[in-house]
């Protein structure tokens, strides 16, 4: 289920989501939407996991399976508590690893996340779909923060 604020939220830019992911969609076969997973205390915390949300309203909307590739095995701090691009490089670094390894070869998958700034969690998450011979990766972030 899709949070209230968040849908409505996905559902103010839906027309942009649409058109980029349709264009993708047209270009890349086997797609598949994989959440950029949260370390399980602070999901607990949290009781739920933003990048989850917006998969479940893409998938509603184009038919896109889901499908969790990496597991959150270090508990980082918040990326957006760090100064530095190469502090949050060094926070982020071997904070994921593999799940569902047969699946990712020769996959185009679309890592989902909810607001990206420098960019040093979805890089560490890409690299690791892309060591596990995932074919593509995309990601898609609700915001740049």
């Amino acid at each position: 289920m899709v949070r209230k604020g968040l849908k409505e939220l996905l559902e103010i830019s839906s027309d942009e989501i649409y058109n980029k992911l349709t264009r993708l969609i047209k270009l890349y076969k086997n797609i598949i939407l994989s959440p950029t997973p949260l370390y399980k205390s602070r999901l607990n915390k949290r009781g739920f996991n933003q990048a989850e949300d917006i998969c479940l309203f893409i998938k509603d909307h184009f038919k896109i399976p889901i499908e969790q590739f990496l597991s959150r095995k270090k508990d980082t701090k918040p990326q957006a508590t760090i100064k530095g691009l190469k502090q949050r490089y060094l926070n982020i670094r071997g904070a994921f690893t593999v799940v569902n390894q047969q699946k990712i070869k020769d996959k185009n998958i679309i890592l989902v996340y909810d607001v990206v700034t420098s960019g040093s969690t979805v890089r560490e998450a890409c690299l690791k779909l892309k060591q596990n011979k995932a074919s593509h990766v995309f990601v898609f972030a609700l915001a740049k923060g």
